[in-house]
């Protein structure tokens, strides 16, 4: 992860509280473009490694790297879908 990334991105983090400055759109569309490659380059093979560190969310609990790499794409999928409707508002 690029520096300065968690800060702005990490859990309960919000653009209201970042103190320095963000990423350019660009920055963040050539980094999600290489996700792909990047993602297959470091886990294949991994998938049903287990964690060191499990996480609870609610009622699931995430152990191998399966299991996170399916959360992200839900959580993924979620942040995409609040960008749109955003986008949808702010046309009107």
């Amino acid at each position: 992860m690029p520096e300065g990334f968690e800060a702005w991105f990490a859990t309960g983090t919000k653009p209201a509280d970042w103190t320095a400055k963000a990423p350019a759109l660009s920055e963040l569309i050539e980094l999600l473009e290489g996700q792909i490659k990047r993602i297959r380059d470091t886990f294949q093979g991994r998938l049903e490694q287990s964690s060191a560190h499990p996480v609870t969310l609610g009622p699931l609990t995430l152990q191998t790297v399966g299991e996170f790499l399916s959360f992200s794409l839900y959580h993924e999928g979620a942040h995409t879908q609040t960008i749109k409707a955003y986008k949808k508002l702010i046309r009107k």
